[in-house]
Protein backbone atom coordinates (compact mmCIF):
# COMPACT_ATOMS: atom_id res chain seq x y z
CA UNK A 1 0.00 0.00 0.00
CA UNK A 2 2.78 2.31 0.80
CA UNK A 3 4.75 1.08 -2.03
CA UNK A 4 1.36 2.10 -4.19
CA UNK A 5 1.22 5.39 -2.75
CA UNK A 6 4.57 6.42 -3.06
CA UNK A 7 4.39 5.96 -7.09
CA UNK A 8 3.40 7.31 -10.10
CA UNK A 9 1.09 4.45 -11.32
CA UNK A 10 -0.16 0.71 -10.15
CA UNK A 11 2.57 -1.44 -9.27
CA UNK A 12 3.87 -3.98 -11.45
CA UNK A 13 3.15 -7.86 -10.21
CA UNK A 14 4.28 -10.61 -12.10
CA UNK A 15 3.55 -14.65 -12.03
CA UNK A 16 4.82 -17.52 -14.10
CA UNK A 17 2.90 -20.68 -14.56
CA UNK A 18 2.84 -23.68 -17.06
CA UNK A 19 0.07 -25.30 -18.78
CA UNK A 20 0.07 -28.39 -16.92
CA UNK A 21 0.79 -26.34 -13.29
CA UNK A 22 0.10 -22.95 -12.42
CA UNK A 23 -1.45 -20.75 -9.46
CA UNK A 24 -2.40 -17.91 -12.25
CA UNK A 25 -6.32 -17.28 -10.21
CA UNK A 26 -4.62 -17.12 -7.03
CA UNK A 27 -2.16 -14.42 -8.24
CA UNK A 28 -4.54 -12.37 -10.30
CA UNK A 29 -6.93 -12.90 -6.90
CA UNK A 30 -4.70 -10.32 -4.70
CA UNK A 31 -3.29 -8.33 -7.89
CA UNK A 32 -6.90 -7.53 -7.66
CA UNK A 33 -7.10 -6.61 -4.64
CA UNK A 34 -4.36 -4.65 -4.08
CA UNK A 35 -4.74 -2.44 -7.32
CA UNK A 36 -1.57 -3.80 -9.22
CA UNK A 37 -1.00 -4.23 -13.12
CA UNK A 38 -0.37 -7.99 -13.07
CA UNK A 39 1.08 -9.95 -15.77
CA UNK A 40 0.84 -13.58 -16.25
CA UNK A 41 3.88 -15.43 -18.26
CA UNK A 42 3.11 -19.07 -19.13
CA UNK A 43 6.17 -21.83 -20.48
CA UNK A 44 6.27 -25.07 -21.92
CA UNK A 45 9.01 -27.90 -21.90
CA UNK A 46 9.77 -26.14 -25.54
CA UNK A 47 10.87 -23.01 -24.02
CA UNK A 48 13.18 -24.91 -21.41
CA UNK A 49 14.61 -26.71 -23.52
CA UNK A 50 15.08 -24.18 -25.78
CA UNK A 51 17.04 -21.83 -23.19
CA UNK A 52 18.39 -24.79 -20.26
CA UNK A 53 21.82 -24.25 -22.28
CA UNK A 54 21.66 -20.21 -21.53
CA UNK A 55 20.54 -21.16 -17.94
CA UNK A 56 23.29 -23.65 -17.00
CA UNK A 57 25.76 -20.36 -18.64
CA UNK A 58 24.84 -17.89 -16.44
CA UNK A 59 24.88 -20.29 -13.29
CA UNK A 60 28.49 -20.56 -13.82
CA UNK A 61 28.45 -24.05 -11.61
CA UNK A 62 25.90 -26.99 -12.30
CA UNK A 63 23.68 -26.34 -9.60
CA UNK A 64 20.48 -28.32 -10.58
CA UNK A 65 17.52 -25.78 -8.76
CA UNK A 66 14.84 -26.70 -10.47
CA UNK A 67 13.26 -22.95 -9.28
CA UNK A 68 15.51 -21.75 -11.41
CA UNK A 69 14.05 -22.38 -14.89
CA UNK A 70 10.96 -20.43 -13.38
CA UNK A 71 13.07 -17.46 -11.67
CA UNK A 72 15.01 -17.32 -15.53
CA UNK A 73 11.77 -16.52 -16.87
CA UNK A 74 9.52 -14.25 -15.08
CA UNK A 75 13.13 -12.51 -14.72
CA UNK A 76 13.10 -12.34 -18.57
CA UNK A 77 9.78 -11.08 -18.76
CA UNK A 78 9.96 -8.50 -15.58
CA UNK A 79 13.11 -7.08 -17.44
CA UNK A 80 10.68 -5.63 -19.98
CA UNK A 81 8.99 -3.57 -17.35
CA UNK A 82 10.39 -2.85 -14.73
CA UNK A 83 14.70 -2.74 -13.71
CA UNK A 84 14.08 -3.65 -10.08
CA UNK A 85 11.55 -5.99 -8.16
CA UNK A 86 11.26 -7.51 -5.23
CA UNK A 87 10.88 -10.68 -4.55
CA UNK A 88 9.92 -13.41 -1.12
CA UNK A 89 12.85 -14.93 -0.96
CA UNK A 90 13.76 -15.83 2.85
CA UNK A 91 9.90 -15.50 4.61
CA UNK A 92 9.63 -19.10 4.87
CA UNK A 93 12.80 -19.69 6.43
CA UNK A 94 12.51 -16.84 9.18
CA UNK A 95 8.97 -17.32 9.35
CA UNK A 96 8.49 -20.87 9.57
CA UNK A 97 7.10 -21.65 5.81
CA UNK A 98 7.93 -25.34 5.17
CA UNK A 99 5.52 -28.21 6.38
CA UNK A 100 8.59 -30.04 7.10
CA UNK A 101 9.54 -27.61 10.45
CA UNK A 102 6.00 -28.96 11.84
CA UNK A 103 7.53 -32.92 11.52
CA UNK A 104 9.41 -32.59 15.24
CA UNK A 105 5.34 -31.44 16.15
CA UNK A 106 4.29 -34.53 14.42
CA UNK A 107 7.14 -37.04 15.44
CA UNK A 108 6.51 -36.60 19.54
CA UNK A 109 4.04 -39.09 19.89
CA UNK A 110 5.72 -41.99 19.09
CA UNK A 111 9.29 -40.44 20.81
CA UNK A 112 7.09 -40.82 23.93
CA UNK A 113 6.27 -44.21 23.45
CA UNK A 114 8.67 -46.90 25.80
CA UNK A 115 12.22 -47.63 24.61
CA UNK A 116 11.29 -51.25 23.11
CA UNK A 117 8.30 -50.05 21.35
CA UNK A 118 10.61 -47.22 19.80
CA UNK A 119 13.26 -49.97 18.64
CA UNK A 120 10.80 -52.16 17.40
CA UNK A 121 9.02 -49.15 15.31
CA UNK A 122 12.88 -48.46 14.42
CA UNK A 123 13.28 -51.79 12.71
CA UNK A 124 9.99 -51.62 11.49
CA UNK A 125 10.98 -48.40 9.51
CA UNK A 126 13.77 -49.75 8.04
CA UNK A 127 12.41 -52.59 6.57
CA UNK A 128 12.12 -53.46 3.34
CA UNK A 129 8.07 -54.17 3.82
CA UNK A 130 6.30 -51.39 1.75
CA UNK A 131 3.46 -50.50 4.52
CA UNK A 132 1.21 -46.82 5.23
CA UNK A 133 3.55 -45.11 7.77
CA UNK A 134 6.94 -47.07 7.35
CA UNK A 135 8.41 -43.24 6.22
CA UNK A 136 6.87 -42.25 9.22
CA UNK A 137 8.52 -44.91 11.69
CA UNK A 138 11.83 -44.50 9.70
CA UNK A 139 12.14 -40.83 10.36
CA UNK A 140 11.02 -41.07 13.93
CA UNK A 141 13.96 -42.93 14.59
CA UNK A 142 16.92 -41.13 12.43
CA UNK A 143 19.12 -38.27 13.76
CA UNK A 144 17.63 -34.66 12.38
CA UNK A 145 20.93 -33.94 10.76
CA UNK A 146 20.81 -37.52 8.68
CA UNK A 147 16.82 -37.22 8.30
CA UNK A 148 17.04 -33.65 6.96
CA UNK A 149 19.90 -34.07 5.05
CA UNK A 150 18.71 -37.58 3.32
CA UNK A 151 15.37 -35.29 2.62
CA UNK A 152 16.38 -32.38 1.18
CA UNK A 153 19.98 -31.83 0.02
CA UNK A 154 20.89 -35.10 -1.37
CA UNK A 155 19.89 -35.70 -4.85
CA UNK A 156 21.94 -39.75 -5.41
CA UNK A 157 22.28 -41.98 -2.88
CA UNK A 158 25.65 -42.91 -2.32
CA UNK A 159 25.01 -46.45 -4.49
CA UNK A 160 23.59 -44.22 -7.08
CA UNK A 161 26.65 -42.43 -7.50
CA UNK A 162 29.18 -45.32 -7.30
CA UNK A 163 26.77 -46.56 -10.44
CA UNK A 164 26.86 -43.11 -12.24
CA UNK A 165 30.22 -42.08 -12.14
CA UNK A 166 32.78 -44.00 -14.02
CA UNK A 167 35.46 -42.59 -11.62
CA UNK A 168 36.06 -45.21 -8.71
CA UNK A 169 36.01 -44.59 -5.09
CA UNK A 170 34.77 -41.03 -5.52
CA UNK A 171 32.78 -41.46 -2.22
CA UNK A 172 36.25 -41.76 -0.65
CA UNK A 173 36.91 -37.70 -1.52
CA UNK A 174 32.63 -37.06 -1.00
CA UNK A 175 31.75 -36.10 2.47
CA UNK A 176 27.88 -34.55 1.84
CA UNK A 177 27.49 -33.82 5.35
CA UNK A 178 30.76 -32.04 5.96
CA UNK A 179 28.97 -28.36 5.19
CA UNK A 180 25.96 -29.80 7.13
CA UNK A 181 28.04 -30.14 10.14
CA UNK A 182 29.75 -27.34 10.18
CA UNK A 183 26.50 -24.75 9.29
CA UNK A 184 25.16 -26.22 12.25
CA UNK A 185 27.71 -26.17 14.78
CA UNK A 186 26.42 -25.64 18.02
CA UNK A 187 22.59 -25.88 17.35
CA UNK A 188 22.25 -28.89 19.36
CA UNK A 189 21.01 -27.05 21.96
CA UNK A 190 17.85 -25.82 20.16
CA UNK A 191 14.68 -27.52 19.41
CA UNK A 192 14.66 -29.30 16.31
CA UNK A 193 12.26 -27.49 14.78
CA UNK A 194 14.63 -24.07 15.29
CA UNK A 195 17.52 -25.92 13.99
CA UNK A 196 15.58 -27.30 10.60
CA UNK A 197 15.05 -23.46 10.19
CA UNK A 198 18.64 -22.71 11.07
CA UNK A 199 20.19 -25.33 8.94
CA UNK A 200 17.76 -23.89 5.92
CA UNK A 201 19.26 -20.31 6.87
CA UNK A 202 22.79 -20.65 7.25
CA UNK A 203 23.09 -23.63 3.73
CA UNK A 204 20.35 -23.53 1.80
CA UNK A 205 19.21 -19.85 1.88
CA UNK A 206 22.42 -18.42 0.83
CA UNK A 207 24.35 -21.33 -1.13
CA UNK A 208 21.25 -21.87 -3.43
CA UNK A 209 18.20 -20.18 -3.12
CA UNK A 210 19.68 -16.46 -3.15
CA UNK A 211 22.72 -17.67 -5.35
CA UNK A 212 19.60 -18.99 -7.42
CA UNK A 213 17.34 -15.82 -7.38
CA UNK A 214 21.04 -13.44 -8.04
CA UNK A 215 21.96 -15.23 -11.35
CA UNK A 216 18.77 -15.68 -13.04
CA UNK A 217 17.71 -12.48 -12.51
CA UNK A 218 21.04 -10.83 -13.48
CA UNK A 219 21.29 -12.96 -16.35
CA UNK A 220 18.18 -10.71 -17.74
CA UNK A 221 19.54 -7.38 -16.12
CA UNK A 222 16.90 -7.11 -13.33
CA UNK A 223 18.01 -6.53 -9.91
CA UNK A 224 16.11 -8.37 -7.25
CA UNK A 225 15.72 -7.37 -3.85
CA UNK A 226 14.66 -9.48 -0.61
CA UNK A 227 12.75 -7.05 1.66
CA UNK A 228 12.01 -10.37 4.24
CA UNK A 229 15.62 -10.00 4.50
CA UNK A 230 16.06 -7.06 5.63
CA UNK A 231 18.20 -6.93 9.09
CA UNK A 232 15.56 -5.70 10.83
CA UNK A 233 12.64 -8.32 10.35
CA UNK A 234 14.93 -11.02 10.34
CA UNK A 235 15.52 -9.59 14.22
CA UNK A 236 12.07 -9.54 14.36
CA UNK A 237 11.61 -13.23 13.16
CA UNK A 238 14.25 -14.82 15.52
CA UNK A 239 12.11 -13.74 18.41
CA UNK A 240 9.11 -15.47 17.61
CA UNK A 241 8.04 -18.56 19.20
CA UNK A 242 7.63 -21.81 17.54
CA UNK A 243 3.65 -21.63 18.58
CA UNK A 244 3.27 -18.43 17.06
CA UNK A 245 4.93 -19.89 13.57
CA UNK A 246 2.91 -23.00 13.63
CA UNK A 247 -0.86 -22.99 14.36
CA UNK A 248 -4.30 -24.25 13.41
CA UNK A 249 -2.42 -26.95 11.34
CA UNK A 250 -0.38 -24.49 8.81
CA UNK A 251 2.88 -22.66 8.45
CA UNK A 252 3.91 -19.17 9.18
CA UNK A 253 0.93 -18.73 11.04
CA UNK A 254 1.72 -15.13 12.10
CA UNK A 255 2.88 -13.76 8.68
CA UNK A 256 -0.50 -15.11 7.37
CA UNK A 257 -2.28 -12.87 10.82
CA UNK A 258 -0.40 -10.02 9.51
CA UNK A 259 -1.61 -10.06 6.32
CA UNK A 260 -5.54 -10.26 7.40
CA UNK A 261 -7.87 -7.96 5.72
CA UNK A 262 -5.47 -6.78 3.38
CA UNK A 263 -5.39 -9.89 1.19
CA UNK A 264 -7.56 -12.46 0.30
CA UNK A 265 -9.14 -14.65 2.93
CA UNK A 266 -8.07 -17.44 0.46
CA UNK A 267 -4.57 -16.40 0.28
CA UNK A 268 -4.16 -16.72 4.28
CA UNK A 269 -5.89 -20.03 4.20
CA UNK A 270 -4.00 -22.07 1.39
CA UNK A 271 -1.33 -24.27 1.59
CA UNK A 272 1.96 -23.40 0.27
CA UNK A 273 2.67 -24.27 -3.39
CA UNK A 274 6.39 -23.26 -3.25
CA UNK A 275 7.98 -22.57 -6.67
CA UNK A 276 7.76 -25.82 -9.05
CA UNK A 277 8.32 -27.39 -12.29
CA UNK A 278 6.97 -29.72 -13.61
CA UNK A 279 9.96 -31.21 -14.70
CA UNK A 280 8.42 -35.03 -13.46
CA UNK A 281 5.23 -34.58 -16.26
CA UNK A 282 7.70 -32.90 -19.01
CA UNK A 283 10.50 -35.96 -18.98
CA UNK A 284 7.62 -38.66 -19.15
CA UNK A 285 5.92 -36.84 -21.76
CA UNK A 286 8.99 -36.18 -24.01
CA UNK A 287 11.61 -38.02 -22.78
CA UNK A 288 13.80 -38.24 -25.86
CA UNK A 289 13.91 -34.08 -26.28
CA UNK A 290 14.51 -34.05 -22.57
CA UNK A 291 17.14 -36.31 -22.56
CA UNK A 292 18.87 -35.31 -26.19
CA UNK A 293 21.52 -32.50 -24.17
CA UNK A 294 22.50 -35.42 -21.73
CA UNK A 295 22.82 -38.02 -24.88
CA UNK A 296 24.54 -35.83 -27.23
CA UNK A 297 27.39 -33.97 -24.78
CA UNK A 298 30.38 -36.01 -25.34
CA UNK A 299 31.93 -34.64 -21.93
CA UNK A 300 29.27 -35.68 -19.93
CA UNK A 301 29.54 -39.06 -21.45
CA UNK A 302 33.01 -39.23 -20.25
CA UNK A 303 32.12 -38.93 -16.75
CA UNK A 304 29.16 -40.62 -16.06
CA UNK A 305 27.79 -44.07 -17.09
CA UNK A 306 25.04 -43.09 -19.72
CA UNK A 307 23.59 -47.04 -19.38
CA UNK A 308 22.79 -46.08 -15.61
CA UNK A 309 21.41 -42.80 -17.00
CA UNK A 310 18.83 -44.52 -19.28
CA UNK A 311 17.94 -46.76 -16.74
CA UNK A 312 16.79 -44.00 -14.50
CA UNK A 313 14.93 -42.50 -17.04
CA UNK A 314 13.12 -45.57 -18.42
CA UNK A 315 12.39 -46.00 -14.91
CA UNK A 316 10.85 -42.35 -14.40
CA UNK A 317 8.62 -43.20 -17.70
CA UNK A 318 7.36 -46.00 -16.34
CA UNK A 319 6.29 -44.51 -13.09
CA UNK A 320 8.16 -46.83 -10.89
CA UNK A 321 10.39 -43.78 -9.47
CA UNK A 322 10.51 -39.87 -9.83
CA UNK A 323 14.02 -39.14 -11.55
CA UNK A 324 13.54 -35.88 -12.11
CA UNK A 325 15.22 -34.06 -10.02
CA UNK A 326 18.11 -36.50 -11.02
CA UNK A 327 17.97 -36.05 -14.59
CA UNK A 328 17.51 -31.98 -14.09
CA UNK A 329 20.57 -32.02 -12.26
CA UNK A 330 22.41 -34.34 -15.47
CA UNK A 331 21.12 -31.82 -17.74
CA UNK A 332 22.53 -28.77 -15.94
CA UNK A 333 26.17 -30.25 -15.34
CA UNK A 334 25.95 -31.82 -19.13
CA UNK A 335 25.18 -27.72 -20.34
CA UNK A 336 27.65 -26.22 -18.18
CA UNK A 337 30.56 -29.06 -19.25
CA UNK A 338 29.12 -27.89 -23.10
CA UNK A 339 30.04 -24.47 -21.96
CA UNK A 340 32.98 -24.50 -20.14
CA UNK A 341 35.04 -27.32 -20.12
CA UNK A 342 37.96 -27.25 -22.86
CA UNK A 343 39.77 -29.97 -24.15
CA UNK A 344 38.60 -34.15 -22.88
CA UNK A 345 37.33 -34.60 -19.87
CA UNK A 346 38.88 -37.88 -18.15
CA UNK A 347 37.37 -40.35 -15.98
CA UNK A 348 39.42 -39.18 -12.95
CA UNK A 349 37.43 -35.57 -13.22
CA UNK A 350 40.57 -33.90 -14.53
CA UNK A 351 40.22 -31.08 -17.46
CA UNK A 352 40.62 -27.78 -18.41
CA UNK A 353 38.29 -25.03 -18.00
CA UNK A 354 37.83 -21.99 -20.31
CA UNK A 355 40.14 -19.08 -19.83
CA UNK A 356 38.57 -16.93 -22.58
CA UNK A 357 35.90 -14.70 -22.11
CA UNK A 358 32.41 -16.43 -23.58
CA UNK A 359 29.51 -15.48 -24.64
CA UNK A 360 26.04 -17.42 -23.80
CA UNK A 361 25.03 -20.29 -26.26
CA UNK A 362 21.78 -18.32 -27.96
CA UNK A 363 24.91 -14.98 -28.46
CA UNK A 364 26.54 -17.62 -30.87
Amino acid sequence: EQLQASGSGPLKTFTLGFEELNEFKEAREVADRIGTDHHEITITADDFIDALPDIAWYFDEPVANPSAISLYFVSQAAREHVAVVLSGEGADELFGGYRVYREPFDLVHIRRLPRPIRALAARLGRSRINFRGRNYLRRASTALNDRYFGGGYGTFTPNEVRRLLKAKNVEDHFQPGLALATATSGFDVLPESRRMQLIDINYWLGGDILATADRMSMANSLEMRVPFLDVDVAHVSAGIPDSLKYRDGTTKWLLRRAFRGRLPQSTELRQKLGFPTPMRRWITQDPNAMLALIRNSPRLGELVDMAFVEELASKHAEGKIDASRRILLLLMLAGWLDAFMDGDVHADVHGGVHADVTVPPSQR
